[in-house]
């Protein structure tokens, strides 16, 4: 994928995602959000260019994530959470007070069908499947998350920046903090992955 033959404007790409109808969508940073058809060759441009049909109010995409009922969740620096309304061809944002203006970084799908998202600066939040994503914050002694990661056993592994590990227990809600003086070697974690043992 190059910039100078795709009408990508930014080269600072930060997430990829193929939807379910082999749409191609690419977030860039300063660049705004780019979806290309399946057999189209060019990209359509999403920007916060201040018009109805364009709500968005940063050109900072952090996270692109389609889930298993097909909606394109967006996650924005600062700008909040968007979903694409496939039917009428545009973002719609994801009105929340406490979620407007945070910076969303990663966005996973749990087996339940519940959305988490996790914030830098603003906590995890899980949104309920079954009550229409009605938003709940999760409280957790630590605020920037980076990352996420649902373990075989159910529980949500949240990385966060500085501030070490969190793990979710999603019926409970009863929260894990792991940091150094609990055997982690680092109190930033960026990426985490469940091996075969």
């Amino acid at each position: 994928l190059a910039t100078f033959n795709s009408n990508i404007t930014s080269d600072n790409i930060h997430s990829i995602c193929v939807d379910s109808r082999n749409n191609l969508w690419v977030g860039t940073y300063y660049g705004g959000l780019f979806m290309k058809r399946s057999g189209s060759n060019e990209f359509r441009r999403f920007v916060a260019d201040g018009s109805p049909r364009n709500p968005l109010t940063t050109n900072n995409i952090y996270t692109v994530f389609q889930d298993s009922r097909g909606n394109l969740w967006v996650g924005t620096q600062y700008g909040g959470l968007y979903r694409y309304d496939y039917s009428r061809g545009r973002l719609e944002r994801f009105v929340h007070e406490s979620l407007n203006h945070s910076f969303v970084w990663d966005i996973h799908e749990d087996r339940a069908g519940d959305i988490w998202i996790a914030c830098y600066g603003g906590g995890i939040w899980r949104l309920s499947s079954a009550e229409n994503h009605s938003p709940l914050k999760i409280e957790t002694p630590a605020r920037n998350f980076v990352t996420l990661c649902e373990l075989r056993d159910g529980r949500i592994l949240a990385g966060t920046e500085k501030e070490g590990l969190v793990a979710i227990n999603p019926l409970t809600l009863e929260v894990e903090w792991i940091n150094k003086s609990t055997g982690l070697p680092d109190k930033t974690v960026y990426g985490i992955l469940q091996d075969d043992n």
